[in-house]
């Protein structure tokens, strides 16, 4: 049996709870006042990824009775199943049936910056942390900043911050590692500066 509840938003709006195949678990559900033009009559939004489900059919869309603590994961990709295609507990990325449950890591988010010029930067990210990430940017978009709180894999917690920078570009620091190129000018600005002026 399907967690439920229903309520009301500080802001008027209906709030339910429901299963969550996209995050895999229960969570909130609200259908906002403000977004209220968008969603279909019976269209709510999940406040943890931000997905649009139709309320009547997210019964339905519950395959495997998966406990708050555990997620399902591919073996053969990798990856985790976002939903099951046909109703079918498969992977929806390679379609695979070889799935695994393993204990919730929580959202986990490592960055690999640039050492030197031109070299690649890479974000390694489980599913949960590249959620945050995208709601993170998202809110940014609307907002100019917003922060979320991930973890490395040695269980400490940090906070990554996206920030839209427009202008003063040519006052900010390089973000480059290797002594041989990182910053040196001695008033450069780097942004846990500009984070400490605003509080």
């Amino acid at each position: 049996m399907l967690n439920e509840a229903k309520g009301r938003g500080k802001n008027g709006d209906d709030i339910i709870i429901r299963y969550c195949t996209n995050c895999q678990m229960d969570t909130t559900f609200v259908r906002d006042n403000r977004r209220v033009h968008s969603l279909g009559p019976d269209d709510y939004i999940c406040r943890k990824c931000d997905t649009i489900s139709n309320i009547n059919t997210l019964d339905e869309m519950q395959v495997l009775e998966i406990p708050r603590s555990k997620i399902l994961v591919c073996k053969d990709c990798g990856m985790r199943p976002t939903y099951f295609p046909d109703a079918t507990p498969i992977c929806n990325h390679c379609d695979s049936e070889n799935l695994e449950e393993i204990p919730d890591p929580g959202p986990l988010l490592h960055l690999f910056g640039q050492s030197q010029w031109h070299d690649d930067a890479f974000i390694i990210t489980n599913y949960e942390a590249l959620q945050q990430l995208r709601l993170a940017i998202d809110q940014a978009l609307s907002r100019g900043r917003d922060k979320r709180l991930v973890y490395c894999n040695d269980g400490e917690g940090y906070h990554i911050h996206i920030i839209i920078r427009e202008l003063d570009w040519d006052q900010q620091a390089v973000p480059y590692t290797d002594p041989a190129a990182d910053e040196k000018r001695d008033d450069a600005l780097y942004p846990w500066q500009e984070m400490k002026e605003e509080k």
